[in-house]
Order: C-alpha cells, then sequence, then structure tokens
C-alpha cells in the first residue's frame, strides 16, 4: 500500500525489467515512460515493482536483486509463483535452455526440448484475485502490467478482462502463437495442431478487443 504507481511484472525470468526500471536503463518499450512521472529519477520511491516467477533456477538471483534495490529504498518484491487462471499449484516444464536463462520455460509442455515429466510443482496465483485483491484495493493512481507468461495468456486473460479494465492502465504483452502452430520448428510432437491454434488466437483476440 501508500504506492502511487505499481508494475507487475508477470514472467520475471531474471528480473531485467525490474532492473532496468530501478537503473535508468530503457527495456522494450522503456516502462519509465509507461509509468510516466513516477520513474523519474527523483520520484522513483513512488513505485512499486511486484515480480512473478516460478522456475526456481532464477529464484537466486531475483533474490539478490531484490536485496541490493531493498539497500536503496526501492519497494521491490519478487514471488515465486506462476500466473494463472486459479490459486493452487501446477505443472511446470523447463524448457533445458540455461545458455538463454530458460527463457521459454512455462506451465504448457509444448516445445520438442521438454521431457515428457513435469520439471517441478510451482505455486499458481490468479491474475483476476491479485488484481482485485492486493491492487484494486490499494488505490495506486497508475498501474502497468507487463505479461509475459509463455503461453498462459492465453487461458490467463480471457477470464481476467474485467478485472484488468478496472486496475490497469497499461498492458504490456507478449503473445505466443507459435507455441500452438505444428509447422513450428520446436512444436513437440502431438501437442500443437493448426485447430489448436487458431482457437486459442481467436479466444486471446477477443479478449483483447473486450479490453478496447
Amino acid at each position: 500500500s501508500g504506492c502511487p504507481a505499481t508494475y507487475l511484472d508477470l514472467g520475471s525470468n531474471i528480473g531485467n525489467w525490474i532492473h532496468a526500471l530501478f537503473s535508468n536503463t530503457s527495456r522494450n518499450g522503456d516502462l519509465t515512460n509507461v509509468l510516466g512521472a513516477y520513474a523519474s529519477r527523483s520520484n522513483r520511491e513512488e513505485v512499486c515493482a511486484w515480480g512473478f516467477e516460478p522456475n526456481r533456477a532464477h529464484h537466486e538471483r531475483l533474490h539478490a536483486i531484490e536485496r541490493r534495490l531493498h539497500k536503496r529504498a526501492r519497494c521491490v518484491h519478487f514471488f515465486h509463483a506462476a500466473i494463472a487462471s486459479s490459486n493452487g499449484a501446477a505443472a511446470f516444464w523447463s524448457d533445458r535452455t540455461p545458455s538463454a536463462n530458460e527463457w521459454g520455460s512455462s506451465l504448457l509442455n509444448y516445445a520438442s526440448t521438454m521431457e515428457g515429466k513435469p520439471t517441478a510443482t510451482v505455486a499458481t496465483v490468479n491474475l483476476t484475485w491479485l488484481l482485485m485483491t492486493h491492487v484494486a484495493a490499494h488505490g495506486t493512481r497508475r498501474v502497468v502490467m507487463k505479461m509475459d507468461v509463455e503461453g498462459a495468456e492465453y487461458t490467463v486473460l480471457p477470464g481476467a478482462v474485467e478485472s484488468i479494465c478496472r486496475t490497469v492502465d497499461v498492458l504490456l504483452i507478449e503473445r505466443h502463437d507459435r507455441f500452438f502452430d505444428p509447422a513450428w520448428h520446436s512444436a513437440r510432437k502431438g501437442y500443437a495442431s493448426q485447430q489448436m491454434k487458431t482457437r486459442r488466437g481467436r479466444e486471446l483476440d477477443d479478449a483483447l478487443r473486450r479490453m478496447k
């Protein structure tokens, strides 16, 4: 509570976006622009940043970023959880690409590099519950949300349209249509189909149109 501006980093990976926000650097669309005056050097203490990342391989690094920023009196916290359609737990798959910080790890077993058995079971957080219980209730004046949740957006966003419209001022989203494309070079055999790609794409498009 008490934050005039809130940045939600859904799918933090190794924390680059939050690090950039508090380090006078630009990153994919320039968070300082979308957060407006709150992200100026003199007002950055007015920004609260919450990151969500389920991959345990990154937790130590994220904690280190959090500790460094706390020493500078920045309000930052990383939660070891995935954004999903419900609160609880879910299977999680690493894409087994440590050289790329396992950037494609997901709640979906979509890639040829993923094993049949899940890498881990991770905590999940319902997006509507997060926004209405922990964002709207605090009366923050500007909310920017970045969503890069490796395919979970197709099931999460359609059910969260109303809460997003009520609480979020700027939404930055990365789509992963390729996960459902059987022609994609990294698609797991038997997972993707043209029918799935069309259906998932239509559902997400409809959700985004409802937000306009």
